[in-house]
């Protein structure tokens, strides 16, 4: 072994001798006496979607000519006039042109009115249909955890406490060392 790796050997020796005094030196068995759990509280956040069915009806759209008599007066109008001359003297005159009239008048309503939406008791009615509508809605909620746990234990007629991540069961595993005094 050369002089080098021998110092090498020395060195590691002194720097690890301490730490492992330093770590208690040897380990025991302690009593455990209690363990109470310490809980914290946490929010949770649950995304909810929420649907529906709705109706929803399409109105349709009033035009200008559906609020005007126009129609029914040219209907009326024509019809008077074609009434008029298809009689052969003054008397059947008369008579075709009152007929055109009223024949005329109710068709040129009627074409006026076509395109009107229909009527039910007086009320506007139309194509009814269902839509699904949704919304994102967030329930939240709080938990209770465990997040560690108080140990109270006996080691040699002493009473000791610490604070550890898990239960330790029964008995708990402690380190024992020597230090000198001054």
């Amino acid at each position: 072994m050369t002089r080098l790796s021998r110092l090498i050997v020395v060195l590691s020796v002194l720097i690890a001798v301490p730490a492992w005094a330093g770590r208690g030196g040897r380990h025991e068995w302690a009593r455990v006496v209690s363990v109470t759990p310490i809980y914290e509280s946490f929010r949770v956040v649950t995304p909810h979607r929420r649907c529906w069915t709705e109706r929803v009806g399409h109105k349709r759209r009033r035009h200008s000519r559906h609020h005007s008599a126009a129609p029914g007066l040219i209907g009326a109008t024509a019809g008077g006039a074609m009434g008029w001359h298809s009689g052969h003297d003054r008397t059947s005159r008369h008579l075709g042109m009152i007929t055109g009239v009223l024949l005329g008048g109710t068709i040129g309503h009627a074409i006026g009115h076509e395109h009107r939406p229909h009527r039910r008791h007086g009320r506007h009615f139309a194509r009814r249909r269902h839509k699904e509508r949704c919304e994102l809605h967030e329930e939240v909620r709080y938990e209770q955890r465990v997040t560690g746990y108080d140990v109270e234990y006996r080691y040699r007629g002493r009473t000791y406490r610490a604070r550890r991540d898990d239960d330790p069961g029964r008995r708990i595993r402690v380190a024992v060392g020597v230090t000198p005094v001054d």
